[in-house]
């Protein structure tokens, strides 16, 4: 009797035992997997999602910046093809002016102007009075001898009294500011998307060719040594979305920049509009 009972104390599982344990293995694993695996998606999604907002917002918070410091007047919006661009002119600094030569005064290459008052300013170009973008991109500021936007040999000092400005050429302004104000700029700034790759592109340190906006611009009139420069933005752009749209100043409003970014990844789409009023004025 004994030894009956030790050979049942020694006796393994029975095969529905195992079974059993099998199953009961399973649907723990299963479930275990499930949870693992949706938690590990939250996550993905959660990094993806983060992303988009930080280059986007990065993208938002760089062009609203430039373009709020825009030449007066200098803001254009062109689509040709897949490709939809801004294009302005940085300001690098302003002042007054006590005299100019304007139309029909006899030409000068030499204005008295009030020094600025920010230091170390790379500039070769100053703009008085641009009531358009012709204004400033019509025509070579190196040769031209009449308009609104003229090349110089060196910026004015820092300070608040007055100097003598010298130009590259003998010219003549169309008017005068109202304000006496004049503007010295350097290098055109474009961010252009791509409609079709979804990507938004800044290109900097270059002036235009010709007076017709290029997108995005490729010849140019002039470039840093290094020539354009060009980075990219933002990606993940909605396919066949037209994020830009200027309106104009007129006498009672200021110019407003709207841009809309649809950026489209993993199937979720999310939008970020913003305005941008540029109270600079000639």
């Amino acid at each position: 009797m004994r030894a009956q009972s030790r050979k049942s104390l020694v006796r393994g599982f029975t095969l529905i035992e195992m079974v059993v344990v099998i199953v009961l293995l399973g649907i723990v694993g299963v479930g275990m997997g499930n949870f693992i695996g949706l938690g590990a998606q939250i996550y993905v999604d959660a990094v993806s999602r983060e992303q988009v907002l930080s280059q986007t917002r990065f993208a938002i918070e760089r062009l609203t910046r430039e373009i709020r410091e825009a030449l007066p007047n200098s803001v254009r919006v062109t689509t040709s093809g897949n490709v939809q661009c801004v294009e302005f002119v940085p300001i690098v600094a302003s002042s007054t002016y006590v005299n100019i030569p304007v139309s029909p005064e006899v030409a000068t290459n030499t204005l008295h102007v009030v020094k600025h008052a920010v230091s170390g300013i790379s500039a070769d170009k100053i703009a008085v009075y641009p009531l358009t973008s012709n204004d400033v991109y019509g025509s070579n500021p190196f040769a031209v001898t009449t308009g609104n936007l003229f090349s110089f040999n060196a910026a004015p000092a820092v300070g608040t009294d007055t100097q003598d400005l010298v130009l590259t050429n003998v010219v003549r302004f169309d008017a005068d500011s109202p304000t006496q104000r004049y503007y010295l700029v350097k290098y055109a700034v474009s961010y252009c998307a791509n409609t079709t790759t979804g990507k938004l592109y800044r290109y900097g340190n270059y002036w235009p060719l010709t007076t017709g906006q290029q997108t995005p611009p490729t010849t140019v009139l002039q470039t840093e040594p290094a020539g354009i420069s060009v980075a990219l933005m933002a990606e993940d752009l909605k396919a066949g979305s037209l994020p830009f749209n200027y309106s104009s100043a007129t006498l009672v409003t200021n110019a407003v920049f709207q841009f809309t970014f649809e950026i489209f990844r993993n199937g979720e789409q999310i939008d970020f509009h913003h305005e941008v009023h540029l109270i600079n004025v000639p």
